[in-house]
This record gives C-alpha cells, sequence and structure tokens, in this order.
C-alpha cells in the first residue's frame, strides 16, 4: 500500500511541474506578444512612409488594417498562429 500511494505522489507532483511548465509557457508567450504588439512600428507598413502617397491614402491603410482592436483578442489571434505554425510543423514530420 505504501508503494503505490508513494508512485501516486510522484505521478501528481510530475503532472504538477508539467502544469506549471505549460503555464510559464503560456505567460512567457503573452508576455513576448505584448511587447511585440506595443513595440514602436508595430503594424506600419512600407507604403506608409511613402512620400508620394496622401494622408487620407495613408489613414485608409490605418484604418484598413484594424489596428484599435482590443488586447484579448491580439492574444487569441497570436496564440492561434502559433497553435497552428506548431501544428504544421508536426504534421511535416510526421513519416507514415
Amino acid at each position: 500500500m505504501s508503494e503505490t500511494k508513494q508512485s501516486t505522489n510522484l505521478f501528481r507532483l510530475a503532472l504538477q511541474r508539467l502544469f506549471f511548465l505549460a503555464c510559464l509557457g503560456l505567460v512567457g508567450a503573452l508576455i513576448s506578444a505584448t511587447l511585440v504588439r506595443f513595440a514602436p512600428g508595430y503594424g506600419v507598413q512600407e507604403r506608409e512612409l511613402d512620400p508620394r502617397w496622401r494622408a487620407e491614402s495613408v489613414e485608409a491603410l490605418r484604418q484598413q488594417q484594424a489596428l484599435h482592436q482590443g488586447l484579448f483578442s491580439y492574444y487569441v489571434h497570436y496564440l492561434s498562429a502559433r497553435a497552428i505554425s506548431v501544428l504544421r510543423t508536426c504534421n511535416s514530420r510526421l513519416v507514415l
């Protein structure tokens, strides 16, 4: 009975540490996404810097990009893009 209890505790400890590592990775991804989102020049296209474009055209480009979306929706988009890229990488390495 003692051996079973010890193996159960060991398994529970391993799961807790894996959960902690997963949470740490998620928090790290969200912090890095926040730094990218609020970095100077985020979302600026080369066309906006072209002096031949009128101010109205540049403003239309900015409105089209929808940079004024909330941070939560940015997180969802960022994390879904990361998950899709991980899944594509895993599928490309799959050997049948």
